[in-house]
């Protein structure tokens, strides 16, 4: 996986706040990426080097209170509360003792450290060397291991030279415009396919995996619905769709997922109807012609002005990836225009595609709406 792949779902996965650890050899940079991304978005970043903690550090110090008794959050909490948000490193995991790993848990499943809640919007993200690197580590408990999205940390030679000769530049912020409606799609997706497989649902690691990273659960296929979702909207490409997926529920489910979205199954176009801000443009573009299909199909069954409108903004979602695509689907929707539906603004934009194509035709309807 490209470096570049790896650096964008470390984004993603910080802009939608789940947990992320990241994985690879000492030395890397995997500590200094962290804190650009935390520099760029101008966030709190609180490091925690787990390696010289005690579970005390994460539970808190318990103090008593006349009868009761109250758990004195550390330092790094406070800190991260007071700041109102932002990113907590946990560094070199991989050296975290069981007892500590335990403590740690709660703090991830819960976001609380002793008696106080972190907040929502704090980024949890965690650091580990490759077991071949890790000098006395412990195995990571299944547990503890299933609530991150796991990534393995790739160097670019070009990029450390770069870095090195001129200093190294922080990774931008990706854009997650509309991607709660992006996850709902997702999930529906994920959904049909567990369906589909339901053995897959649960596969928990046996006891002679050692480097235990992603893996199957309900918990982690929620998070993979979420952070696929994420990752469509920041649009970026299908290399980092596939390292966010498989960091939640490993490579074996990702593949199965993907590849069954790709090449076995569409979106259901009631959901994209319902939610045209959604449409997940993955894959190649005889797919995504296949989906419009689908689409324009379900929409004569029930031809709206509410529904034809919002067919119009999954075929502009399509129009500067796949220009053709689209304009096929533009010169249906037009034909298909029901009694009472105001022009859509995609029309202008899509008559001239249409024209370049040689699509456009007396009796589409197209050009009397363009302005």
């Amino acid at each position: 996986m490209s470096y570049s792949a790896v650096v964008d779902a470390l984004g993603v996965a910080i802009a939608v706040r789940h947990p992320v650890l990241v994985w690879g050899t000492p030395g890397a940079g995997k500590s200094s990426a962290v804190k650009a991304v935390a520099s760029r978005a101008t966030l709190e970043c609180q490091v925690v080097n787990v390696a010289v903690r005690e579970p005390a550090d994460f539970l808190g110090v318990p103090k008593d209170r006349g009868d009761t008794t109250v758990y004195s959050p550390p330092a790094w909490a406070r800190a991260i509360v007071e700041a109102g948000g932002g990113i907590v490193f946990f560094d070199d995991i991989d050296s975290a003792t069981p007892a500590v790993q335990a403590a740690l848990l709660q703090v991830v499943l819960e976001r609380r450290s002793g008696d106080l809640y972190l907040g929502d919007d704090v980024a949890m993200v965690g650091a580990a060397n490759d077991l071949e690197h890790s000098a006395g580590g412990w195995d990571l408990a299944p547990s503890l291991a299933n609530r991150f999205c796991h990534l393995d940390w790739e160097i670019d030679p070009m990029v450390v030279a770069d870095g090195i000769a001129e200093g190294f530049e922080s990774p931008p912020a990706p854009k997650l415009d509309s991607w709660l409606e992006a996850e709902a799609a997702c999930r529906q997706l994920v959904g049909r396919f567990l369906r589909r497989r339901p053995e897959l649902v649960s596969q928990p690691p046996g006891p002679e995996v050692r480097s235990v990273k992603g893996w199957p659960s309900p918990r982690a296929w929620e998070a993979a619905a979420r952070l696929w979702g994420a990752a469509v909207a920041a649009e970026v490409g299908e290399e980092t769709v596939y390292l966010l997926v498989s960091g939640a529920v490993g490579p074996g489910g990702a593949e199965e997922l993907l590849s069954w979205v790709e090449n076995d199954d569409l979106a259901d176009p009631e959901v994209l109807l319902a939610a045209p801000d959604s449409f997940p443009i993955i894959g190649r573009a005889d797919r995504v012609y296949a989906q419009l299909g689908a689409l324009t199909a379900a929409l004569a069954s029930n031809n709206t002005p509410e529904r034809w409108a919002a067919a119009w903004v999954v075929v502009g979602r399509v129009v500067e990836r796949f220009p053709d695509v689209a304009a096929t689907a533009a010169r249906l929707l037009a034909r298909s225009r029901p009694e009472g539906a105001a022009p859509p603004p995609q029309l202008a934009q899509l008559a001239d595609i249409l024209d370049a194509a040689g699509l456009r035709q007396p009796g589409d309807g197209i050009g009397a709406h363009r302005s």
